[in-house]
């Protein structure tokens, strides 16, 4: 009996770690998306490095939109929409919390 109580909570515990990993966005995914030209369906050959080279600009944003998750969200989709000429991508999507987590990692460069 205590064999597979053990068993239950190894695999609960197991099965909780995995969830935290892929709620968070990757910085290191993020920041491959930064510079994707086919990022959220670009037309046009450029990417979010193209208007923040070396992420110039977005050194606040983890300060800024510390408490506008939803705005900092809604940015990165008016980005994509007009100067990537592409299509927004979902708010609860992984590409939007990778490139979001990448954004955020530039604070204090």
């Amino acid at each position: 009996m205590k064999t597979v109580k053990g068993m239950v909570l190894l695999v609960f515990g197991l099965l909780i770690m995995i969830t935290l990993v892929y709620a968070g966005g990757s910085v290191e995914k993020g920041k491959k998306l930064f510079n994707d030209t086919t990022f959220a369906g670009s037309t046009n050959e450029r990417t979010c490095n193209t208007c923040h080279p070396g992420g110039k600009g977005l050194e606040d944003v983890a300060e800024d939109y510390a408490k506008k998750a939803d705005a900092l969200k809604d940015q990165v989709n008016a980005c994509i929409k007009a100067p990537l000429q592409g299509k927004p991508i979902s708010a609860d999507s992984q590409q939007m919390k990778d490139i979001i987590a990448y954004m955020k990692s530039l604070g204090g460069k």
